[in-house]
């Protein structure tokens, strides 16, 4: 959202769920399991689509809310939310979400570059 106290700024909202593998097949959208490794260029979506798709996951068994961070940024400034938990090793697991928004030159519409990473725990060697 682009808040109206903060002219030049966006608000991105986030919500981290976990979806069941049989949801994001049925939407087409395997490319977002967290064990496939996405480089195959950008997934696109209308503001529209977004309603749809978060209704559907909030409505399917075995989706689960997990965080809902939000962070303010100006206008094509580079930011991150990271939900994060340290581990025993120093590494820390968990989503981390680097985003860049640019608002168009009325200044209400807002495109987003998104790149996620998912830290997984490392593998226990025998």
């Amino acid at each position: 959202e682009t808040p109206p106290d903060a002219p030049g700024s966006v608000m991105v909202h986030t919500r981290l769920m976990s979806v069941p593998d049989a949801l994001l097949d049925r939407l087409g959208l395997q490319a977002l399991r967290a064990e496939t490794a996405v480089n195959e260029g950008p997934i696109i979506f209308e503001a529209a689509q977004f309603a749809t798709l978060f209704k559907t996951m909030e409505q399917t068994d075995g989706t689960d809310l997990l965080s809902t961070p939000r962070v303010l940024t100006a206008n094509g400034q580079a930011a991150k939310i990271a939900v994060t938990q340290a581990q025993p090793d120093g590494t820390s697991t968990g989503p981390v979400i680097h985003f860049t928004p640019t608002l168009d030159a009325t200044g209400a519409n807002v495109r987003l570059e998104v790149n996620l990473e998912l830290a997984l725990p490392a593998a226990k060697q025998p």
